[in-house]
């Protein structure tokens, strides 16, 4: 057959969307056949046992309260474990996922956390005096969490990017600082100095992870 006759039998669009569709979600996920690593015992009985401490403590300090306000000792321990349930699955998927997508996307998450943070000074929920929540119908989160996770991709992808050039101040120091410090002045003037004192431990780890030269 000709060529303009196998094209019009087997039309393009219909033989290549799908191919699309799994190459795009691939960009997020690793495949299924991903290993995931080797488990360190000793880290996972540690976190176990946190986890388990976490929740005798929640019971204890809630258990009166919950009781006599709710008629149910156990609601607040029980909405603990399913907060715990959900973020070992977010754990789970974390795992699976492709960390080259997010440092392709550094720039949209940079953006994404400022326009959270402005939103948050503008139309913020006041509590624990700081203006730190934003709330999406009966949701609530703090944007500052998520700054938090977009400030170490940033970083990292550049530190990642430019190591040959990271011994002078200037590309090891003043650089990944005018990356880290807008957000982090943003989450200060909420005001909260808890998460801008985190931030920068994390911004030096991640530099002496890097290899800088300090001389």
């Amino acid at each position: 057959k000709s060529a303009g006759s196998v094209s019009a039998s087997s039309p393009r669009g219909l033989t290549r969307a799908p191919m699309v569709r799994a190459v795009d979600m691939k960009q997020v996920f690793a495949g299924p056949k991903k290993r995931l690593p080797a488990v360190d015992m000793v880290l996972l009985f540690a976190f176990m046992a946190l986890l388990g401490l976490g929740a005798v403590m929640v019971f204890s300090a809630s258990a009166i309260l919950a009781g006599h306000r709710l008629g149910d000792p156990f609601f607040y321990l029980k909405r603990h474990l399913f907060f715990l349930c959900a973020g070992g699955v977010a754990m789970y998927l974390t795992s699976r996922m492709n960390t080259e997508f997010w440092r392709s996307k550094w720039v949209y998450l940079y953006g994404l956390a400022v326009f959270l943070l402005s939103v948050t000074l503008v139309a913020g929920t006041t509590h624990g005096g700081g203006r730190r929540w934003l709330f999406l119908g009966p949701i609530g989160f703090q944007p500052s969490e998520f700054a938090k996770f977009v400030w170490i991709v940033a970083v990292a992808r550049y530190l990642d990017r430019y190591h040959s050039r990271l011994r002078t101040v200037k590309w090891a120091l003043f650089y990944p600082l005018a990356i880290f410090l807008p957000l982090a002045a943003l989450i200060a003037v909420e005001p909260d100095f808890g998460n801008p004192f985190v931030g920068f431990l994390v911004f030096f780890c991640l530099l002496l992870v890097s290899g800088i030269e300090w001389r």
